[in-house]
């Protein structure tokens, strides 16, 4: 490594095993030989290696590769992301900048909301609630930043995501509902506001919402709250019977639903080749008919294979994570938030760890699909059939 190339696969291993750390440390310099891209990619390697031996990173290190990939249009959202996992709060201003970029171009903007959540949830709690509220905004990126704002779980996000459901749409005040209900704290405010008047009775009815707040401790004030209110189940079974209705009258298109497929599924499922294999694998699922795929599209924690539950994190500095658990790699535990979305959490800044009885997949995911691309989605998905 000192007289040759530098081989980052060779250093990660290094710096992940040696008893020579200081002195593998100073190899990291020769950095400047990659190109931007290589850079970034060996300040990741470099950093899981460190992170995964329980090994601080050096003061700064990697601020100048990621600075320099921030002002790549090609390399910014990779670069989001790297400053999410190192924290550099010094890269907090540009990458709020990113909030601006023009509506459609959602990679850096989902991103950047992801980032600014775990870098400074003070400022995040006031840059946040402008992006949720933006109408102009893609319902996937106002639904991410929803999930940021909770996942801060301080009285300030607590406080916007309160401030956000008395004009939120249906599925915005589902998502809000459920990212509050992931914590003691959040359940609480969650139920004072719908005590107090300021959102639904009908959020508790939620399948996700009523099994958070149940586990926080609030079985006794929901039951209170939602006495006499028909079941959630009937509004679920309206949307599916009219989803049912919607793709009998549709043209579904098997290769824009493959489109979908990779766009919204493909990061967690896989099928015929295309996706990863975190949850369930697909191929066959066409077998399963149109009423159990609208089941399990619009219903998904109806029926929950139980390798595949979702996990609650709460950390030692009172941030919550909801997700599928992956792995353990030496000292950190790597979980998958969202089908883009790849957290690594030290083991030591773990507080408590509860495996729930939900799927990862989130019951609104769906949402921000336009109707006749979830024709499309469905199309494609019942062309999958066993060979």
């Amino acid at each position: 490594l000192k007289a040759g190339k530098l081989h980052v696969a060779q250093l990660r291993h290094v710096l992940r095993y040696t008893d020579r750390l200081s002195e593998a440390l100073a190899l990291t310099d020769r950095l400047k030989e990659l190109d931007p891209r290589g850079q970034l990619n060996a300040v990741r390697e470099i950093q899981r290696a460190l992170s995964e031996r329980g090994a601080p990173l050096p003061q700064g290190f990697g601020a100048e590769a990621v600075a320099k990939a921030l002002a790549d249009k090609g390399l910014q959202a990779e670069a989001v992301k790297l400053v999410r996992e190192l924290k550099l709060s010094s890269a907090y201003d540009a990458v709020a900048g990113l909030l601006r970029t023009p509506p459609g171009q959602d990679e850096p903007k989902v991103s950047a909301v992801d980032a600014l959540a775990a870098l400074d949830g003070r400022r995040a709690c006031a840059d946040l609630p402008g992006v949720i509220a933006d109408d102009k905004e893609r319902p996937a990126v106002r639904l991410r930043a929803i999930n940021a704002l909770a996942s801060i779980n301080s009285a300030e996000s607590r406080t916007a995501l309160i401030d956000r459901l008395k004009v939120a749409s249906a599925s915005s005040s589902v998502a809000i509902a459920s990212g509050l209900a992931a914590s003691k704290e959040g359940t609480d405010a969650l139920l004072k506001a719908v005590e107090e008047g300021k959102a639904s009775r009908r959020l508790l009815l939620d399948t996700a919402v009523k099994a958070k707040v149940d586990n926080a401790g609030g079985r006794d004030r929901r039951h209170a709250l939602v006495e006499g209110l028909p079941p959630e189940d009937d509004r679920i079974k309206q949307l599916i019977d009219a989803r049912r209705a919607g793709y009998a009258k549709a043209a579904g298109d098997v290769e824009r639903g493959r489109a979908v497929f990779t766009k919204t599924c493909a990061g967690c499922h896989k099928v015929a080749g295309l996706g990863q294999k975190i949850g369930p694998e697909l191929d066959g699922v066409g077998i399963r008919g149109l009423d159990r795929l609208l089941e399990d599209t619009l219903d998904p924690n109806r029926s929950v294979d139980a390798a595949f539950r979702a996990s609650l994190i709460k950390t030692k500095d009172g941030r919550v994570i909801s997700g599928l658990v992956l792995r353990e790699e030496g000292a950190v535990l790597v979980i998958q938030e969202a089908a883009d979305k790849e957290t690594r959490i030290p083991l030591a800044d773990i507080e408590a760890r509860q495996l729930s009885q939900l799927s990862p997949m989130p019951a609104n995911v769906i949402d921000p699909l336009p109707e006749a691309e979830f024709y499309d989605l469905v199309k494609f998905l019942l062309e999958q059939k066993p060979k």
